[in-house]
């Protein structure tokens, strides 16, 4: 399995913020208070072998972070996404279908466009998750010092709802793009939806009513990249004039 620096950055940091969570909450349930918190901490890191305890936490960090990933992937598809993929590709099999068609026969800019949405998208969705729970968990210690769990507190909420819409925009962003790029192939005939009527319904509909772009540049790429195709196979397909066929005819003598 080819798995990118970028993801496991990406695991890893949404894994230790889901550890300082769970840190908060469980040391609370065993009746520890933030004083007694950030001394312990201090005196485990002056006390510890520093290399070896980063490791131990890194490797935790990065296992949870999976796990985080798919909670956060069940929650949000569960709640969110699959109204919002109804909405523009009016129903779950489109969507699929013209994502395949996408990856199957789009060209490399768009590819890795979507790709990249899609780092995107994991990480803000996580961030909301774990941001949303630290600013919970932490009005469990407001009575210890309560201006400074406020501040904390209202930070991490900010930063969870921010975190949010930022990734209901690019979620819709990002289907859009394999809305109007599925368009554009189905223009092109590079695929045949003979297969799946439903789905050849999909390239007479408008775009979406979430999308407030031109669709110029994914449709130019392709349309580009599309062309180049249509070339070559013409050229590929073209009868050679004016071929000198060889001359079956014994000449000479032995």
């Amino acid at each position: 399995m080819n798995i990118s620096m970028g993801i496991v950055v990406e695991i890893l940091l949404g894994g230790i913020f889901s550890v300082f969570w769970m840190m908060l909450l469980f040391l609370k349930i065993l009746g520890f208070s933030l004083d007694n918190l950030i001394k312990s901490i201090i005196t485990i890191v002056n006390t510890s072998n520093l290399g070896y305890l980063l490791v131990i936490l890194f490797a935790f960090a990065y296992v949870n972070g999976w796990v985080i990933h798919f909670i956060c992937d069940v929650i949000f598809d569960t709640i969110f996404q699959k109204k919002i993929r109804e909405k523009i590709f009016k129903s779950e099999e489109n969507f699929y279908i013209a994502r395949a068609n996408v990856f199957l026969y789009g060209s490399e800019y768009i590819i890795k466009d979507i790709d990249f949405d899609r780092q995107l998208l994991r990480t803000s969705r996580q961030n909301a998750f774990n941001f949303l729970l630290i600013a919970v968990i932490l009005l469990a210690y407001i009575y210890e010092n309560k201006s400074l769990i406020l501040i904390l507190s209202i930070t991490s909420l900010l930063i969870s709802i921010l975190s949010f819409l930022q990734w209901r925009s690019k979620y819709i962003s990002s289907y859009n793009k394999i809305y109007r790029a599925y368009k554009t192939l189905n223009k092109e005939g590079l695929h045949n939806n003979k297969t799946n009527p439903s789905l050849a319904k999909l390239s007479d509909l408008p775009y979406s009513s979430f999308d407030n772009t031109s669709p110029s540049v994914i449709e130019q790429s392709l349309t580009k990249q599309n062309k180049t195709k249509s070339d070559l196979t013409q050229i590929k397909n073209k009868p050679v004039k004016n071929k000198k066929q060889p001359d079956k005819t014994f000449k000479g003598s032995l």
